[in-house]
């Protein structure tokens, strides 16, 4: 079974400074957040209802994360 990991993203740490580096590593962080939200989603959205007691939530709460959008916590 794969890991489910919606409700917190990555350890991923904003980088101080404005030069082009930390710009390009904040901007590489925040593709791998998405990655990670829209895979977690996709994945949620397959579960049944044994597998959504198990974590705690039903079919209403997972069709309610699956609608959100992958840039929204």
């Amino acid at each position: 079974m794969q890991a489910l990991n919606i409700l917190s993203a990555p350890d991923v740490a904003l980088r101080r400074g404005n030069g082009l580096k930390a710009l390009l590593a904040n901007a590489r962080d925040l593709l791998y957040i998405w990655h990670v939200r829209a895979k977690s989603r996709k994945v949620l959205a397959s579960f049944d209802d044994r597998l959504l007691s198990d974590i705690g939530i039903d079919a209403v709460e997972r069709d309610r994360e699956c609608a959100k959008p992958f840039w929204k916590a």
